[in-house]
């Protein structure tokens, strides 16, 4: 048994090896059970740790630094809506 954890994987698995893609199963990946919705308090214990204000936006991302993942692009969206905040 082929296991993958996306189409766009399985697609990709498929092609290199020459499988049918029915063949290959997509098993997505899960949170961490770490991860669960909490109350506004520990959210806001949180945020003021981080040494952000509560009711200012703020940016955050998580997940792999790869190529693929575009982070430059994501950067300079990030600038731009510094630049466009600012005035």
């Amino acid at each position: 048994m082929t296991v993958t954890v996306s189409e766009a994987s399985r697609d990709a698995v498929a092609r290199r090896f020459g499988l049918d893609p029915q063949d290959v199963e997509i098993v997505p990946e899960a949170p961490d059970a770490a991860f669960f919705p909490r109350e506004r308090e520990h959210a806001e214990r949180a945020i003021a740790a981080a040494g952000l204000k509560s009711d200012a936006p703020f940016f955050a991302f998580a997940g792999g630094i790869s190529p693929h993942k575009n982070l430059e692009l994501l950067l300079d969206a990030y600038a731009e809506a510094r630049r466009r905040s600012a005035g």
